[in-house]
């Protein structure tokens, strides 16, 4: 064990995994959308990105990135636009409804686990 790592460090882990997973219920009951999507919105905040700046700036997987997309496009909050110089490119913006959403989520006063606040 180096330096940096306590013994109980898996167990903050859990306990940091677990608060987080309280908040994305919260996200579920209030919104109906899971952290990946919540997370979606707010980083299309105002602008148009392709799959893999979304997966950066979420910090997912471009397999995950691809099922979030295609949730919120089902969910009538996100839209796809083709690349205004190469139409092969795909951009995915808010849709209205979408930026309602993002606004509501940004405004919201998400209750924050105690083990989160000490991070946030």
């Amino acid at each position: 064990m180096n330096e940096t790592q306590s013994p109980n460090c898996i167990c903050t882990l859990r306990n940091i995994y677990k608060a987080i997973g309280e908040c994305e219920q919260q996200l579920m009951q209030e919104f109906g959308l899971n952290l990946n999507e919540a997370m979606t919105l707010c980083t299309l905040n105002k602008q148009s990105l392709c799959a893999s700046e979304i997966a950066e700036a979420a910090g997912m997987q471009c397999s995950q990135t691809s099922k979030v997309i295609k949730s919120l496009e089902d969910k009538g909050l996100l839209e796809r636009q083709l690349g205004k110089s190469d139409k092969r490119n795909m951009f995915f913006v808010l849709t209205e409804t979408g930026d309602k959403v993002q606004k509501q989520i940004t405004g919201y006063q998400l209750c924050v686990p105690e083990i989160l606040k000490q991070l946030i």
